[in-house]
């Protein structure tokens, strides 16, 4: 069903929206809200940490943000900062900076993603993989 901008949409973050291979340890990230959806202006991503698992090395040309949504960690800089994070914390990147998000010892669960899209993020969809 293709929207217009009358329409809402209820989307689920299940199994149904693809993966992206930007964890380091158990984890997963998936793409609920993105271009493949329709989106043009936002992204929105649900992102599972393990205990002690860290997203990739990440940075984009446009900024990001995130929520935490359960759970507690660090969001790094490529620089050697860190800041703390718990449940209820909101992340926001400037374009351009490098950056890890890090879950504690209990894991973490967040939502967010660059805005706009960053397509690089999606590429290995392209290819089928």
């Amino acid at each position: 069903m293709k929207s217009s901008p009358d329409n809402i949409q209820v989307i689920h973050a299940d199994i149904a929206c693809p993966e992206l291979p930007l964890i380091e340890g158990k984890g997963s990230v998936r793409a609920v809200i993105w271009p493949g959806t329709g989106a043009k202006h936002r992204t929105m991503h649900q992102i599972v940490l393990g205990a002690g698992s860290t997203t990739k090395l990440l940075g984009h040309p446009m900024e990001a943000a995130y929520y935490v949504i359960s759970g507690s960690g660090s969001v790094e800089d490529n620089f050697g900062g860190s800041q703390s994070l718990t449940e209820g914390s909101m992340i926001h990147i400037n374009d351009g900076s490098l950056y890890r998000i890090c879950a504690g010892a209990q894991g973490m669960g967040v939502i967010g993603g660059p805005c706009p899209a960053d397509l690089n993020w999606y590429q290995h969809l392209s290819r089928g993989e």
